[in-house]
């Protein structure tokens, strides 16, 4: 034990002076920058409330009044409609004074001038400056770009004009824009004479304040540092008498160090036999908690309760949940469901209760991840000295794998004998003693015996079944196999159990078990008896075929894939003058003539291409020269679905073709008209919704044009849309036009010079390696629409060009006058006694194949790629034509090009003028009621026709429209209705409206209807008569030219 040092009286504080104190301060580096910086800090408030502070608060009223100046201008623009035109003195409202003395006394304006884009005074506050020109550069400089400026001026100063005032104010200029243009600007003067007293009073304030912060700081540090420099001198004093000490505590330190030298030298000696002991101990706890840890199963000790004391890193690997997470808590909270924890606490019980030997246990138990698993649970009582029970020790394994692996076993033998019942063929498997293993359902069915009869008995066992006899000439044949292991494929005859003998294919193999010894055979039957039935049956079916062949009057052929023949019947070599046996092997080359052949080879790789029979007209010339014609269908040939030879029967029908030929051009024709007709049902149907889809997309669009700078993508992108819109009117024109559901006005037309028209399209579309050769010598006047012939030139030509796209050609155009004689119309059909202006378009392109002829004129037929054609040109064309009693005929052939010759009627009489449209839109300012039932036509009309001047009112429906008129008969000048709407249709509203008001100007509209014409229109009183979709051009001036016609109709 130490001796225990007499202790000292403490000394009483001692105390210094300021002046030691300050001394000190400065004598000590640190303390003396310290002060230096806090000084500085001090002194630089003042400086801050000078240079930033009264800067920005006066930045920020000058601000403040700029957005009020602003907010000032856009509430005058907008509440006297400023900006909207040109700022021109004569043009100024006469509510301006008014509006500017309000804002004089709302926002206290002292002055406010509205300058013209020029600088000119057009309107002030002060009469006196109107008419003022300002020249100064800020006008031309800022405002008319656009920029705000402004000016604070104080008082007994002067303005940017000059002017003395006599309070403060700050001068605002605001520029005036249209559309990014200047127009002009407003000059505002505010009186800020008391928010300037205001801030100038807060810079006062802020002064004091900042001075006064700065005092109270300085005094501070300098009593900080006072406090600092006297707690150092007091620390010195008490180092020095700590040194004194600590002298004295090592003298008396050094005395019982011999004491303690001698006590520790045998505490070394006890702590080295304590040490060894402790050492044994840890290395066995480290052997058993490595042991532990590191078997792959989950310990958990737990106590009477089911409380868990102890688990191992398995355990945490199994549950996901750390040992802190489990001890402490019941380990029921583990089962997977509640049944599984009052089971577990319920086993629990029972073994406290029964004391039973140790057995697992198992069940399901949850992870922390909330996956279930299977666990087998073995366990241990844990007992302290006196053999009571503590709790348990258990070993957790995780054998959900192992159930999985279980269940998926008997799940794959279920699926193997199922598959195996499921298979058609007999299937059967046996040991190597030739018992049966098992067989599938189609076995059992066969032998006549039921699986559990046949399962571990050899076959010569079986009992019951038809082959008894042959039983044991199976069975050594199986063994034999078992014997010479192999694979082994037999044909054999068996009495099925229901006593027919069928043919089988037995397919037997031999397989090993996991030694490598074979252990069985598995056998498959194949039951063959029909294929055997089939094949005696093919021997008759071809004794037949040859017999058939033999006396068939038409021509048969069988050729292989190369055309060399390989069958020909009697008649075949009897037209064509060779042996039959002649004839086998020869190709076409060697048995006609060298156009004969190239036609057939042509019609073979037509059908083998096509891998489907076709029917073919073919003219064929006999060594005699003579030329016949026969009707022959040519066919695919398949074997097991792949192609391998071609073949065909030829009907001579030379005599009959000629009398055919003009009913097959009846027919042609009955069934083009049966499809225009069928068209045209379907068109008139689609018509009228379509254009009214169609009349929005393309008003909206003009609409938004209007609204679009012209320099914009977006107006790029509406142009597309709107040449889109019109396009698909366009072609809901052509169907109608085609299916003769749209009918047009003919008129009497010099067609040559729409022709011309059309070729000058024609050249600008065509490449430079198309050459356009024109031959128009024709005067003759006929009957038609010009824009007919526009769209029966423009398909034409545009199918020239691109049957040349590739190669290049020679694109021509003739018109000639022809007189069609009775031989002629007899040969073509459509065509009547009497004048014609025959017009051919020709090239020189890739021609038309002829099985496309006949199709060339169906609706939407077209073999161009997907989104290259509508295959509604050469439809139209023909629509056109047959509406003008004409007719078009087309002559063409694979590489030869093709021509297409169209007849039209000559009219005696003399060509009508045909009139031009200007180019501007007609505008007005009178009074228009919409009528429809689809709201977005109203909206968009509405909108629309409001861009023209007119003033319009929208109903969507006719009884609304009825309503209104009659509450004022005289409050609209023209009504646009719709024809077709649900309530009441627009005829009937016409009606109806003209008995309130006779004479007031109707436009009736309408996507497509067969219950109204013009004509019907006109009768009721109706002034136009309108298709949709209409364009806004077109609107503008059938309005105009209803408006300014004086015709009043009864």
């Amino acid at each position: 034990m130490f001796l225990e040092a007499p202790a000292k009286k403490k000394s009483p504080p001692r105390g210094y002076d300021p002046v030691q104190a300050a001394r000190h301060i400065f004598g000590i580096a640190w303390l003396r920058y310290t002060l230096v910086v806090c000084l500085l800090l001090v002194l630089s408030f003042p400086f801050y409330n000078w240079l930033y502070l009264a800067p920005a608060l006066r930045d920020q009223l000058t601000r403040y009044n700029e957005a009020e100046a602003r907010r000032t201008a856009v509430h005058l623009m907008r509440h006297l409609e400023i900006g909207s035109q040109p700022l021109m003195e004569a043009d100024l409202p006469e509510g301006l004074p008014r509006a500017v003395s309000e804002l004089q006394e709302d926002y206290q304006l002292i002055k406010l001038k509205l300058f013209a884009a020029s600088g000119k005074v057009i309107y002030s506050t002060a009469p006196e400056d109107v008419g003022d020109v300002n020249r100064r550069p800020y006008f031309s400089e800022k405002l008319a770009k656009g920029e705000i400026y402004s000016r604070f001026v104080r008082k007994g100063g002067l303005t940017l004009e000059d002017q003395p005032v006599t309070q403060d104010l700050m001068e605002i200029y605001i520029p005036i824009m249209k559309d990014r243009d200047f127009s002009g600007a407003l000059e505002i003067y505010y009186d800020v004479s008391a928010a300037q007293a205001h801030l100038s009073g807060l810079l006062r304030i802020s002064s004091f304040a900042s001075t006064l912060i700065a005092a109270g700081m300085t005094i501070i540090v300098l009593l900080l540092l006072f406090k600092a420099g006297q707690a150092m001198l007091a620390r010195q004093a008490a180092e020095k008498e700590l040194r004194q000490a600590r002298e004295a505590l090592e003298a008396r330190v050094a005395q019982r160090t011999g004491e303690l030298i001698r006590s520790n030298e045998e505490l070394q000696q006890e702590i080295g036999q304590r040490r060894q002991a402790k050492t044994a101990l840890l290395e066995s706890e480290t052997r058993f908690r490595m042991l532990i840890e590191t078997i792959p199963h989950g310990l958990r000790e737990i106590d009477t309760l089911g409380t868990i004391t102890f688990v191992n890193s398995a355990h945490a690997r199994i549950y996901g949940y750390s040992e802190k997470e489990l001890v402490g808590k019941p380990m029921f909270e583990l089962g997977a469901d509640e049944h599984e924890r009052q089971e577990l606490q319920e086993h629990l019980t029972y073994l406290l209760e029964h004391f039973p030997q140790p057995s697992p246990w198992y069940g399901r138990e949850r992870t922390k991840a909330g996956r279930v698993i299977d666990v087998q649970i073995d366990w241990n009582y844990k007992l302290d000295p006196e053999g009571r029970i503590l709790g348990l020790i258990t070993v957790i394994s995780d054998i959900t794998h192992r159930k999985q692996a279980e269940k998926a076993l008997l799940d794959n033998i279920k699926f193997m004998n199922t598959l195996i019942d499921t298979i058609p063929n007999p299937v059967f498997f046996k040991d190597d003693q030739g018992v049966f293993l098992g067989c599938n359902t189609a076995y059992a069915e066969t032998i006549g015996l039921p699986k559990e009869q046949i399962f571990g008995r050899r076959l010569i066992d079986l009992t019951g079944i038809t082959f008894k006899e042959t039983a044991e000439h199976y069975h050594s044949q199986d063994l034999l196999m078992i014997s010479a292991p192999g694979i082994r494929i037999l044909e054999d005859q068996l009495i099925t159990a229901d006593g027919e003998q069928r043919d089988y294919i037995l397919f037997k193999a031999t397989f090993r078990n996991a030694e490598g010894q074979v252990a069985g055979l598995v056998g498959i039957m194949l039951d063959i008896t029909t294929r055997k039935k089939v094949e005696k049956e093919l021997k008759e079916s071809k004794a037949l075929f040859e017999s058939f062949m033999h006396h068939l009057p038409g021509l048969a052929f069988m050729k292989n894939l190369n055309g060399h023949y390989l069958y020909v019947n009697r008649a075949f070599s009897k037209f064509t003058g060779h042996d039959t046996a002649g004839l086998l092997g020869l190709c076409d080359n060697q048995v006609w003539d060298a156009r004969t052949a190239l036609q057939l080879q042509e019609n073979d790789q037509t059908v083998l291409q096509a891998r489907a029979a076709a029917n073919l007209m073919e003219i064929v010339r006999l060594p005699d020269l003579q030329e016949r014609y026969l009707l022959t269908t040519r066919f695919p040939i398949f074997q097991e679905n792949t192609l391998t030879a071609l073949g065909g029967i030829a009907i001579d029908v030379t005599e009959r073709t000629e009398s055919e030929y003009r009913q097959q051009q009846l027919e042609r024709q009955l069934k083009q008209a049966q499809k225009m007709e069928a068209l045209g049902t379907l068109a008139g149907g689609i018509a009228h919704d379509f254009n009214n889809i169609l009349a929005a997309i393309i008003g909206y669009t003009q609409i938004a044009l209007t609204d679009t700078q012209k320099d914009s993508s977006l107006y790029g992108y509406l142009k597309h849309v709107l040449a889109a819109g019109e396009r698909a009117g366009d072609l809901v024109r052509q169907i109608l036009t085609f299916s003769r559901k749209s009918e047009v006005e003919p008129k009497p037309i010099q067609i040559k010079t729409v022709v011309k028209e059309v070729l000058k399209l024609v050249r600008a579309t065509l490449p430079v390696t198309i050459e356009i050769v024109r031959d128009i010598s024709s005067d003759v006047v006929v009957l038609a629409d010009p824009v007919q012939i526009h769209q029966i030139m423009m398909n034409l030509c545009a199918n020239s060009g691109y049957a040349m796209r590739a190669k290049g050609g020679k694109l021509t155009i003739s018109m000639t006058d022809l007189t069609v004689d009775e031989i002629l119309a007899s040969r073509s059909a459509g065509l009547k006694p009497g004048r014609y202006l025959k017009l051919t378009v020709a090239d020189t392109g890739e021609g038309i194949a002829g099985e496309h002829i006949e199709r060339i004129f169906d609706p939407f037929f077209t073999t161009k790629p997907k989104g290259e054609g509508t295959g509604m040109g050469l439809s139209v064309v023909h629509g056109i034509v047959s509406s003008l009693k004409g007719a078009v005929t087309v002559k063409s052939a694979p590489g030869q090009g093709a021509r297409f010759d169209v007849y039209l009627p000559v009219f005696q009489g003399e060509p009508a003028e045909i009139k031009s449209l200007g180019t501007a839109l007609p505008t007005g300012t009178e009074r228009i009621l919409l009528v429809d039932d689809e709201v977005f036509q109203t909206d968009m009309l509405r909108h629309m026709l409001g861009l023209l001047g007119y003033k319009v009112r929208s109903c969507n429906s006719g009884n609304e429209a009825l309503a209104l008129l009659k509450q004022d008969t005289f409050a609209s000048d023209l009504v646009i209705t719709d024809m077709v709407m649900p309530e009441m249709t627009g005829d009937d509203l016409a009606e109806q409206i003209l008995r309130l008001r006779p004479g007031l100007p109707i436009i009736l509209c309408t996507g497509y209807s067969e219950n109204i014409t013009e004509e019907r229109a006109k009768a009721l009183g109706i002034r136009a008569f309108a298709l949709k979709p209409l364009t806004m051009e077109d609107l503008s001036r059938l309005i105009r030219q209803v408006l300014d016609s004086k015709e009043v109709l009864p």
